[in-house]
């Protein structure tokens, strides 16, 4: 009975792979990151395209070797590079030179190369302070290279954050502090290298001070949530940090690089579902506000002589 199952699951197998050949070319070009996006497994096509880093590329047969991905994302010789695979709801996945990859495997996202000098030894080594596995998760899917540097107080770095058009570079260093005590204790602002500006010349309010860290200067960003919206632990994390400050940098572009007060508690409110790839349903990422803390008193009481002052209105006489 085993012997007929087994010569049954055979022919069953087999019948699948000639329906997969015989299978009817159905879009002229699938875009891979969209797919996973949409949850479903890509068609045949006559085009597969895909991101290797933020490198587009195409290739014309459903299946691809390591080496041919980094060639047509230009990263040659192939040998002095590591590849990995990015799939929806799992780790990267490392991808050698020879090894052969299924462009129709459902949620691949795109696919990660890093150079090895980058890659091997210093960087890998700076990882050993106590971040969060949830938090290593993250930062490996999120694609850009991090690392975790001790100096003064623990700093995971992110190397070639992406910048919004409009400011004098167009990737930098973003430095997160971790506190004692996260992660019930809050991650507060960010640190920028190399110091930005505007290219409008229009200032960005509460970025005057630096940040000596791991030899350099870093421009510190002084970005607060809400009162509305505090740090809540067991739901926040280094994942919703990054992902206010990706809307730190988009509000530093907008009214003169200051928040309208209506906004201050919704125009970063933005949910993880706004983001390609981030789990939908979740709640909103809390927002933000420039300069000092809630409760300080030089939030609250303006200055002597200030418009906003209270007037004191005589009282009327009493009726006799």
């Amino acid at each position: 009975m085993t012997t007929e199952k087994h010569e049954a699951d055979g022919v069953l197998e087999k019948a699948e792979a000639l329906l997969e050949q015989t299978e009817e070319v159905i879009e002229e070009i699938v875009d891979l990151e969209e797919c996973a996006r949409e949850g479903r497994k890509p068609p045949r096509a006559r085009v597969y395209r895909f991101k290797v880093n933020e490198t587009l590329c195409t290739w014309e047969a459903p299946t691809i070797l390591g080496r041919q991905i980094l060639e047509r994302a230009g990263l040659t010789p192939p040998d002095q590079y590591t590849l990995r695979q990015k799939i929806v709801g799992a780790p990267p996945k490392r991808i050698g030179l020879d090894d052969t990859v299924d462009l129709r495997e459902p949620g691949i996202e795109r696919f990660r190369a890093i150079r090895r000098e980058q890659n091997e030894g210093e960087y890998e080594g700076r990882r050993a302070a106590p971040v969060l596995d949830q938090d290593r998760l993250f930062l490996d899917r999120y694609g850009l290279r991090w690392e975790v540097v001790t100096d003064g107080s623990t700093w995971v770095l992110l190397h070639d954050f992406p910048l919004p058009i409009g400011y004098s570079a167009d990737r930098v260093v973003v430095a997160i502090r971790f506190e004692s005590g996260y992660p019930i204790t809050a991650l507060d602002m960010m640190y920028v290298y190399p110091a930005i500006t505007r290219v409008d010349g229009n200032p960005i309010p509460q970025t005057s001070c630096m940040q000596s860290l791991d030899g350099k200067l870093y421009q510190r960003w002084s970005r607060h949530r809400t009162p509305t919206n505090p740090w809540v632990p067991g739901e926040d994390s280094v994942e919703t940090h990054v992902y206010l400050i990706e809307e730190y940098f988009r509000a530093g572009l907008a009214n003169g690089g200051r928040l309208a007060d209506a906004d201050r508690g919704s125009a970063c409110g933005v949910t993880r579902a706004s983001f390609p790839g981030r789990r939908p349903g979740s709640r909103r990422v809390p927002g933000m506000r420039t300069g000092s803390r809630t409760g300080s008193s030089s939030s609250r009481r303006p200055s002597i002589g200030s418009s906003s002052r209270r007037r004191t209105m005589p009282r009327r006489a009493a009726r006799k």
